[in-house]
């Protein structure tokens, strides 16, 4: 898919994102987001779409909007995802986290600022809001089938997490998207997803674009 593909509603999106969002987050990572997910629609691989670390809903909104634009929004539920209590403890594995970029308690957010920002940006719906630490909502609340994860949770901890238990439950063809891998200010973000995917058979996994990696679980797995 191209930018010639965008309907005018995502097409303001990804204006809006430009003029207003985290500049971290540039249109190239924000299209390649658009673009994965639009994969796993268009192939037809089943199971929700959940997003860990979702802040203030701004790559939230992108995402309910790329699935309504594919007529895909009833098949495919978004959940989110976020402590709303702002970025955990560091650990070892997180040394050389750059204090200008995340520092403990960074980026706090409410459930209420996501909600108002859906209804900001003209989504008729809001997704389902989990709140809490990703240790407490993981795996518990967790969709039993997985077609999409966006994970922009940035820490070593977080991250491993998080795709322990999200590949085990992400549906053959189902894309992993980390967000700020390869990011030098984040070491620990590379460090979980680079451990992780090591001994992962039929997994395809490489970096997209600068601070971003995919991972696509292989069409012949049924387990994790």
């Amino acid at each position: 898919m191209s930018r010639k593909n965008l309907t005018p509603e995502l097409q303001a999106e990804f204006l809006w994102r430009y003029q207003h969002g985290d500049k971290n987050q540039d249109p190239g990572r924000m299209f390649g987001i658009y673009h994965l997910l639009s994969q796993v629609i268009v192939y037809g691989v089943p199971g929700d779409v959940v997003e860990f670390g979702c802040n203030k809903g701004h790559t939230s909104v992108l995402l309910a909007k790329t699935l309504v634009s594919l007529g895909a929004q009833r098949d495919h539920a978004l959940a989110l995802y976020d402590s709303f209590q702002g970025m955990p403890a560091f650990t070892d594995r997180d040394a050389g986290t750059h204090p200008d970029l995340i520092v403990p308690g960074a980026l706090k957010a409410s459930p209420q600022q996501v909600i108002d920002h859906f209804k900001a940006r003209g989504c008729k719906e809001c997704p389902k809001i989990h709140e809490g630490w990703f240790q407490d909502t993981i795996p518990r609340k967790l969709p039993e089938e997985i077609a999409f994860a966006l994970l922009d949770g940035d820490l070593y901890e977080s991250i491993h997490h998080c795709l322990r238990f999200v590949w085990r439950r992400m549906a053959p063809g189902g894309i992993v998207v980390i967000d700020d891998y390869g990011h030098p200010g984040i070491p620990g973000c590379k460090l979980a997803a680079d451990e992780f995917f090591a001994d992962k058979q039929g997994a395809f996994f490489e970096q997209w674009g600068m601070c971003q990696a995919f991972a696509r679980k292989g069409w012949e797995a049924r387990h994790g």
